[in-house]
């Protein structure tokens, strides 16, 4: 009996520690990304890579004769986000990054929510990072599964959006202003692969 008493002691004490370490973790996080990114010496433009498209050949007439897809095997037409049907934009949002318009680029609560499940499972079998941060892996640091390209992708994620803020939002940046995601957003639905060579 004193033994399971003990034995349940620690397991609260070990629960409760967890519990504010990651209530600790999620409420400084925020902010130590966006101190550190706000004294950063590098203030790099960070520039989103340019999206091949497929090409089409045509004749002398203007016949179109057929159509070539990109080097990398991409066949991709890129389109506006005013032209995606909302309910694609909505199916997207819910299955990927259901806070996208409310974060700043990472989101502490999925990454926690992701981490638990993973323990919980054993394995890596869900994910916690936002849109922004899978645009950030796939245009500028690469897929590498390592802490340190993790913790890059988490600062140029926040710096991304920043940067398309003031692009496309009036000064001063509006909190409401929602051209800088739109942007990220649209990049994201016409890079993503759909399956079957088909991108975006």
């Amino acid at each position: 009996m004193v033994y399971l008493k003990r034995l349940l002691r620690f397991v609260f004490v070990m629960v409760a520690i967890v519990a504010v370490l990651t209530g600790s973790i999620a409420l400084a996080a925020p902010r130590v990304i966006d101190f550190v990114s706000a004294h950063r010496s590098d203030h790099e433009h960070l520039s989103l890579e340019p999206l091949a498209e497929r090409s089409y050949i045509y004749d002398s007439q203007g016949n179109l004769q057929g159509t070539l897809i990109n080097g990398r095997n991409e066949n991709r037409v890129q389109v506006k986000l005013s032209e995606v049907p909302e309910t694609v934009i909505g199916s997207v949002l819910a299955a990927e990054d259901a806070d996208f318009y409310q974060h700043k680029g990472i989101n502490i609560r999925s990454i926690g929510r992701a981490v638990d499940a993973n323990l919980d499972s054993g394995e890596v079998s869900q994910g916690g990072s936002t849109i922004t941060q899978q645009v950030v892996k796939n245009s500028l640091v690469g897929a590498e599964q390592d802490l340190s390209r993790k913790i890059r992708e988490a600062f140029l994620a926040v710096e991304l959006e920043k940067q398309m803020n003031e692009r496309y939002c009036p000064k001063p940046v509006q909190s409401d202003c929602r051209e800088g995601k739109d942007a990220i957003l649209e990049y994201y639905l016409n890079s993503v692969y759909l399956g079957g060579g088909s991108y975006g």
